[in-house]
């Protein structure tokens, strides 16, 4: 009982799954709805409040930014080659609309987790699209070699998100972690500052909260935990009411957003990559109006779903306490659309 006492207080702290695989659609042209994945629901469960949406909004804006300086990089390479990039630079724009969408996003707003769900939707549909057109453009060797190099590219744009998360993981878990201790009966609120102030670390608040279920007596620990029991139910059929939302929702979410992002691709001032970038995005907003059309913009390469290419997380870490989710550093070290290289 005090084992799985233990699992319920900690399942209350930040969640970071070391698995960045993107929502996958359906995998047919007139798909009305979303297949979330595993993961993406697990991330969902915590923009239920305002805190846990900023938090994984800003670890997928940071998961766009690091895409997009590596598309970046890959294109001053290919330019450097003499080789061609107008293809390549239309998914670059539209990646920076997408950017842009994060940036606006209202972590309290009703649409929050809906967005999200659709903004790692089409990252996994340009990062498929982006891999296609550059297999075509260089070989196997040459790719390896940038897989190498991009290891190291980071703007300080980035680095600065990655900041950011980091202080939001620390402020969300510090708000958790005293509601846990008043529970428990906690008495060292200095433990607390250390955590806030990094001089202890996830792992140790819990090993604390452990230390204090131990010496408390079997009539508490059960009333605590049929209390959490139950509190975990009713944040399990939220998230699950939520998921539903989204999945049912999706098409016309869809067709908003492509709209959006439609207007505001005026803004590109090269009149050949605007034009580009419209006629795609004018195909999978004829899709959205039930003509068919899908996935693959305006010819130059498709989705292909499933295969999950370069969707790696970056150093996150895993603390599994037994139930079927994973408790994260702290560290805010968790990729969304990956990064991993072309």
């Amino acid at each position: 009982m005090k084992t799985n006492l233990f699992v319920l207080l900690v399942s209350l702290l930040i969640l970071i799954p070391t698995s960045s695989c993107l929502a996958e659609e359906t995998p047919n042209d007139e798909a009305s709805t979303v297949i979330i994945d595993d993961t993406t629901q697990k991330e969902l469960k915590i923009m239920v409040t305002e805190q846990g949406a900023e938090i994984r909004l800003l670890q997928l804006e940071e998961a766009v930014v690091k895409k997009m300086d590596q598309v970046q990089y890959i294109i001053s390479f290919l330019e450097n080659e003499s080789l061609p990039t107008l293809e390549l630079q239309v998914i670059l724009a539209e990646l920076q609309l997408m950017q842009t969408e994060l940036y606006a996003i209202d972590p309290a707003s009703s649409e929050a987790a809906a967005i999200f769900v659709a903004i790692k939707t089409d990252a996994r549909e340009l990062t498929e699209e982006f891999k296609e057109l550059l297999h075509k453009l260089i070989d196997d060797k040459t790719i390896q070699l940038l897989q190498e190099a991009l290891r190291n590219v980071t703007s300080q744009h980035a680095q600065r998100l990655r900041q950011r998360i980091h202080g939001a993981i620390i402020t969300y878990n510090t708000n958790q972690f005293s509601v846990i201790y008043s529970m428990i009966g906690g008495t060292n609120h200095s433990l607390l500052q250390s955590y806030r102030n990094g001089t202890c670390s996830l792992q140790g608040v819990k090993q604390q909260i452990h230390e204090i279920i131990s010496l408390l007596n079997e009539a508490y620990i059960l009333q605590l935990y049929s209390l959490l029991k139950g509190n975990h139910i009713r944040r399990r059929i939220q998230t699950k009411s939520s998921l539903e939302n989204i999945t049912c929702q999706y098409q016309y979410q869809r067709g908003l957003r492509l709209q959006n992002r439609m207007n505001a691709s005026e803004s590109i001032e090269n009149d050949q990559l605007r034009c580009l970038l419209q006629q795609r995005l004018r195909m999978r907003l004829y899709g959205c109006n039930g003509n068919g059309g899908g996935h693959g913009g305006n010819g130059m390469g498709g989705y292909s779903p499933g295969d999950g290419y370069g969707m790696e997380n970056d150093q996150g870490e895993n603390h599994g306490d037994g139930n079927d989710e994973g408790h994260g550093s702290g560290n805010g070290n968790t990729n969304h659309t990956g990064g991993g290289g072309p």
